[in-house]
């Protein structure tokens, strides 16, 4: 019974530990491509806003607008978009790493579909973003050291397009928004302005107050000259009598004067009531009124034509502040030597693994043997 159990034991040690880390030993030692790491750093900067920017909380806390770009940047390396985008340039991912020489753990086909490309991808290039400085540092893993270097180039390339596309969106639409605020002020403005010659125009006038002025100053003195007539009269007529000539020329010049004044008064309003029509002819009253809104809302188009300016000058200083650089300060450089799969490491971490699991096992069939005894 004891030499069953050893014999068991040591066949289930062979089996779970020492063939499959042979194995392992065996792919890492001799079939396992050499892998090349290229690295690069570079961060997204912007026009600082303030001096004591640096010391905000939004600084301190890593929240600022730069932030945000290098998080983007950081997941646009990791998605298709980004493969897609350097395919366009001329450089397809997938050649890199379905070469023959690749060991076939690693080799892939070459016309793998980009969905299952983007997760193999997402494993050979590394992105960290360091919220404190705001340094994006870029580690892509190839087969080669041209390829390594190569493939980085390309991602860093396709990562400066889209920081320039994104800070020229940003200010288009900043700019596009307030430029359509101006160029409705604009149209109101002139359509108003329009409406006011067109009125003037009409009334051949330039400005009906001054008109307004004028006519109350002519009633003013018709209605003084009938009041001197009336009180003139009215002192001679107890010593002449009713057909004297001199009485008839005054009635002939009090019944001038008041038509006159009935004239102007007629030019100035219907004298009627609210609830009763108004004459069909234009009234002075009824021009100035609408002079007078045709004016004020001149007035306003001007105030808001002016305001939508300032808004537009407040959009264009806003604007270059949302300009991004892509600021590269370690190129991607060529490895002279591969640094990975660590060779070593990795097998001991295997085989350290099978003899956790061959541990296991052994102590569940014992404990299985144990209850069923």
């Amino acid at each position: 019974m004891l030499l069953l159990k050893r014999w068991w034991l040591r066949l289930s040690f062979l089996a779970l530990v020492l063939v499959p880390g042979a194995a392992v030993s065996l792919y890492y030692a001799v079939l396992a491509s050499p892998v090349y790491v290229s690295t690069a750093q570079f961060a997204v900067r912007g026009i600082s806003e303030a001096s004591a920017s640096f010391l905000s909380i939004t600084s301190v806390l890593g929240s600022s607008a730069q932030s945000y770009d290098s998080y983007i940047i950081t997941e646009y390396i990791r998605s298709n978009q980004m493969i897609r985008d350097v395919a366009q340039n001329g450089i397809d991912l997938r050649e890199f790493y379905s070469r023959p020489d690749i060991d076939a753990m690693e080799r892939i086909d070459p016309d793998m579909p980009l969905e299952y490309f983007t997760a193999y991808w997402s494993r050979k290039v590394e992105v960290s973003f360091n919220s404190t400085t705001g340094n994006i540092v870029l580690r892509v893993r190839a087969f080669s050291a041209e390829d390594a270097q190569t493939i980085a180039e390309a991602v860093l390339s396709a990562s400066q397009v889209l920081v320039t596309r994104l800070s020229a969106n940003a200010r288009e639409q900043l700019i596009a928004a307030a430029q359509q605020e101006v160029n409705n002020s604009e149209q109101r403005l002139t359509e108003v302005r329009r409406d006011l010659a067109a009125f003037r125009d009409q009334q051949q006038v330039v400005d009906v107050e001054q008109i307004g002025q004028v006519e109350q100053t002519v009633i003013s003195e018709l209605e003084r000259q009938l009041s001197e007539l009336q009180i003139r009269r009215g002192s001679i007529s107890s010593s002449l009598s009713a057909d004297s000539p001199t009485l008839r020329v005054l009635d002939q010049q009090i019944a001038s004067v008041t038509a006159q004044l009935e004239e102007r008064r007629g030019r100035v309003g219907a004298g009627t009531s609210s609830d009763q029509p108004a004459s069909d002819d234009p009234r002075l009253s009824s021009v100035v009124n609408e002079f007078r809104e045709l004016t004020l809302s001149q007035e306003y188009a001007e105030t808001a034509y002016t305001r939508a300016l300032g808004s537009l000058e407040t959009a264009l200083i806003d604007a270059r502040k949302q300009d991004r650089y892509f600021a590269i300060f370690e190129e991607p450089h060529r490895p002279e030597v591969p640094t990975e799969p660590r060779r070593l490491f990795l097998v001991l971490l295997f085989i350290a693994g099978f003899s956790i699991v061959w541990g296991i096992v052994v102590m569940i069939i014992a404990a299985i043997r144990e209850h069923s005894v």
